[in-house]
């Protein structure tokens, strides 16, 4: 195999081009990589994206960039998927199991969606992870207005406002889903003294089982995730509700192997390369 990152990408007329580095052995935790070279990617049997957010210009571009690579390789997930499935905004097309929501730069729009969903909500920038950003807001608090001021930037920024869901409080189920299909879950459960269910922020994980509800929440995803070119995505589910639909680089397989003492990312390459007919 090889790596490669955004900055070592190059578009030469319509051929894709990318300065490579070959794995060349695994030392404990670590990959040892040789010399990188350049090579065009079309060369390649699959290139798997593994790029975290923030999703900004930069990685906006890449997308464009790896659109040129020519079949057959194949590109999991889809760059034009990856575009259009904004991590935040993507469950607003599944009305089934997305919470009461509101996409909006304007300080008094946001406070008024907070009124009338009960008085409490979470506030999330589009583009970043991790729970970077991510505000819980009530409309008794004293600094409501410069706190709607600072996140939208004086009302220069979209964010997205979700209805706050109490149940995060025993935690949010992590679904990966590969093909459409259920691979693994777990749960994440936020410290006490936070409301973010994210590793990055302390929350631990604990096991969790793939639940009928979850098995209808990925039958009802499938055919739009797969339509799109998303092969490979984690979802975020508080309660029965869906917040969010990772598909820039989903997070979960270490934690999972962990807990369940399986091997999934050998469930995941063993698929890809069926699907390439290695």
């Amino acid at each position: 195999g090889f790596y490669l990152q955004i900055k070592d990408l190059e578009l030469q007329g319509k051929k894709v081009w990318g300065s490579l580095s070959k794995i060349v052995k695994k030392k404990e935790d670590r990959f040892i990589m040789d010399r990188p070279a350049m090579m065009r990617l079309d060369r390649l049997q699959a290139i798997f994206i593994r790029k975290d957010p923030p999703f900004d210009l930069d990685y906006l571009y890449s997308t464009y960039i790896l659109e040129y690579v020519s079949p057959p390789t194949f590109i999991i997930n889809s760059p034009r998927g990856i575009r259009e499935a904004n991590e935040k905004l993507y469950v607003l097309n599944f009305p089934l199991f997305a919470p009461r929501s509101l996409v909006s730069k304007k300080p008094a729009k946001l406070k008024k969606f907070l009124w009338q969903i009960g008085g409490k909500m979470i506030l999330k920038p589009l583009g970043d992870c991790s729970g970077r950003g991510v505000l819980c807001l009530q409309e008794d608090d004293i600094n409501l207005n410069s706190l709607l001021e600072m996140a939208t930037q004086q009302g220069e920024k979209f964010l997205i406002a979700q209805e706050y869901l109490p149940e995060i409080k025993q935690g949010d189920k992590r679904i990966l889903i590969l093909e459409g299909k259920p691979l693994g879950a777990m749960c994440r459960v936020p410290p006490p003294d936070d409301y973010r269910a994210n590793i990055h922020r302390g929350a631990k994980f604990a096991p969790a089982e793939i639940t009928p509800l979850d098995e209808k929440i990925c039958q009802y995803l499938s055919n739009r995730l797969l339509r799109d070119g998303i092969y490979f995505a984690g979802v975020d589910v508080i309660g029965e509700k869906i917040v969010e639909i990772n598909v820039t680089s989903p997070a979960g397989i270490p934690e999972i192997n962990k807990l369940d003492k399986v091997n999934l990312e050998k469930v995941v390459i063993d698929w890809l390369e069926k699907k390439i007919g290695k």
